[in-house]
């Protein structure tokens, strides 16, 4: 390994430097050169790692995101086809807001996460040379241009989530107005239509004046509806 090399010879120019006092302040100046550069070159392998590992954090969560909003998606479109009558809508609220919950903190880690690697892309950037700086602005540029395709995505989500929220509160009403002719037809079927179809007149003239007030009843009730 390199290290072991620059170690051997390093050890070997203290011993030269030793023996040979006349070369004293060349080979300690030599010396302390390439250990300072041999340092400076361990700092930066570790400052790259550093960044490697940063930005395989970003991708990893911005991934992540996009598994997120692709599941949300699947979950819009079943909506669509769904026998609401087999599934309770405080469940399917719910689950609604749970989608657009996880969807927006992941969309939260992903910028957070994306705005550290720029940042620390910027933070390399300013301690190489300007020759070199040309792969910093080309970095910074594709981290800001996915920063941006993910705000666009995060924007449409959010129209999708409202969209889909506005179907969930339609399906309320409907749900509403089913349920109440639901209950106009079982009023019908129970005392509307039993009453329309009866022949019976009673037996005597207070049966016919009982029948009559029910049957006035039902027909004020059905002006009604």
């Amino acid at each position: 390994a390199k290290q072991d090399n620059i170690t051997e010879l390093l050890t070997r120019a203290d011993d030269l430097v030793t023996q040979q006092k006349s070369y004293n302040e060349v080979y300690e100046a030599m010396a302390r050169s390439l250990g300072e550069a041999w340092k400076e070159l361990n700092l930066q392998l570790e400052g790259r790692r550093n960044l490697l590992n940063q930005a395989i954090r970003f991708h990893t969560i911005a991934v992540r995101f996009i598994d997120q909003v692709n599941g949300a998606r699947s979950w819009f479109s079943s909506l669509e086809q769904a026998n609401f009558d087999n599934k309770s809508l405080n469940i399917l609220f719910d689950e609604h807001d749970a989608y657009r919950k996880e969807t927006l903190e992941a969309s939260l880690n992903t910028l957070n996460e994306g705005q550290l690697l720029l940042e620390h892309v910027k933070d390399l950037g300013s301690l190489i040379e300007s020759a070199n700086q040309h792969s910093t602005i080309a970095a910074c540029y594709e981290i800001e241009q996915l920063l941006g395709l993910h705000q666009d995505e995060r924007r449409k989500f959010e129209d999708e989530w409202e969209r889909n929220r506005k179907i969930l509160s339609d399906y309320v009403q409907m749900s509403e107005i089913k349920h109440e002719i639901d209950q106009i037809f079982d009023w019908l079927e129970k005392q509307g239509k039993s009453n329309s179809d009866s022949t019976d007149l009673g037996q005597t003239l207070d049966d016919i004046e009982r029948l009559q007030m029910i049957h006035r009843n039902i027909e004020a009730e059905s002006q009604v509806i």
